[in-house]
């Protein structure tokens, strides 16, 4: 790191250079300073892992920290006023230190990561109250994938145990099907060969795609099934409604009387509210 601060030196007197010493210094003030460091301290400690001789090595956390606090510092000093600092994943559940103990995450690494984490917000808030104009945002990384990991119902489709709806507006980038339903020219149809090609047993299902489209892959991504097009007659809408057709826009006069615009589609939400 102070290799990196020693860099970010030279950067400012280039700066200074180029933009003479009032704007060099505006950019420097108004810069955000994003720092990501030490999991690499910690991960080295098990290079050569014993579990019998092992201990938390609470005194590296401090050693860590101490420095990391210095270099923070003499970003502050260059002018360095809003800083973003990552906490450290867990360490211990990463599939390296899962090997060194029989596919378990490695409790030592994981309170190394832990003690670093509270250590490092501690030292941002005394930072805060020691230095004039010093801001900072901190990311806990450990606490946000821990949270996600033990319990995802909690953050996908099902948030707090409720179903959330998916609803689509668009045009052919996320039309899933609509156009199928509509008396329309085929231009505006993707009902026909090369369209699904690599997809659905290759047959086309309406998306102007070679396969799924963007609100498909969204889908998948938070377990709800695909969001069928609302007018396709008996669709289960109880996960939502993709009311995307192909070639509309925000505009009543594009493709008129070819496509369903925003605002019949805005309609259409209306109307599934209602049923």
């Amino acid at each position: 790191m102070a290799m990196q601060v020693e860099q970010f030196i030279e950067l400012k007197n280039e700066f200074r250079t180029k933009l003479g010493h009032s704007k060099a210094q505006q950019a420097f003030l108004q810069a955000v300073y994003y720092i990501s460091f030490g999991l690499n301290h910690y991960k080295a400690l098990f290079n050569h892992y014993e579990p019998q001789r092992s201990q938390p090595k609470d005194g590296l956390v401090e050693i860590v920290i101490g420095n990391l606090s210095l270099h923070i510092q003499a970003l502050d000093s260059h002018g360095a006023r809003k800083f973003l600092l990552s906490g450290l994943k867990n360490l211990g559940c990463m599939a390296g230190m899962r090997m060194l103990n029989n596919g378990e995450c490695l409790d030592e690494a994981s309170y190394l990561c832990l003690s670093h984490n509270v250590a490092l917000e501690e030292l941002l808030i005394g930072l805060a109250s020691k230095l004039d104009g010093f801001r900072y945002i901190f990311f806990d990384q450990f606490e946000f994938f821990k949270a996600r990991t033990e319990k995802p119902h909690n953050y996908g489709a099902l948030a707090n145990g409720e179903k959330v709806l998916l609803l689509v507006f668009g045009d052919s980038l996320v039309d899933c099907g609509t156009k199928n339903y509509l008396n329309t020219s085929k231009e505006h149809r993707a009902n026909y060969y090369p369209y699904g090609r690599n997809v659905f047993s290759g047959e086309a299902t309406g998306r102007f795609s070679d396969g799924k489209v963007t609100p498909d892959f969204i889908a998948e991504f938070v377990n709800l099934p695909m969001i069928p097009p609302y007018l396709q007659p008996d669709a289960d809408l109880s996960y939502g409604a993709n009311f995307a057709s192909g070639g509309a826009g925000v505009l009543s006069e594009t493709n008129r009387g070819e496509v369903i615009d925003m605002g019949m589609q805005i309609e259409q939400l209306i109307q599934l509210r209602k049923s």
